[in-house]
């Protein structure tokens, strides 16, 4: 299984790797951070949220696995902030 990254001068580029980065996709832009620095995210992982679905593709392995029919009112992933105080 390969994540599709998008086109470039014409071509098509796939990749299985995206190393220590999960994406995430949702109603909200798309953004990655390092899993390593935040407890509990994966790394090689692509996380979905819609209104009506949520999904995971582990990108290690080829696996994706999803929830339908699960009514979501804020289908957002919020990227981490910058805050100093």
């Amino acid at each position: 299984s390969s994540l599709f990254l998008g086109f470039f001068g014409g071509e098509v580029f796939f990749t299985q790797d995206i190393g220590d980065v999960p994406i995430f996709l949702s109603r909200s832009e798309p953004f990655s951070v390092p899993a390593s620095s935040f407890l509990g995210l994966l790394p090689n992982f692509v996380y979905f949220i819609d209104f009506d679905e949520t999904a995971f593709a582990d990108l290690n392995f080829g696996y994706i696995a999803g929830a339908t029919n699960a009514t979501l009112p804020a289908p957002y992933y919020i990227p981490p902030q910058n805050i100093d105080w």
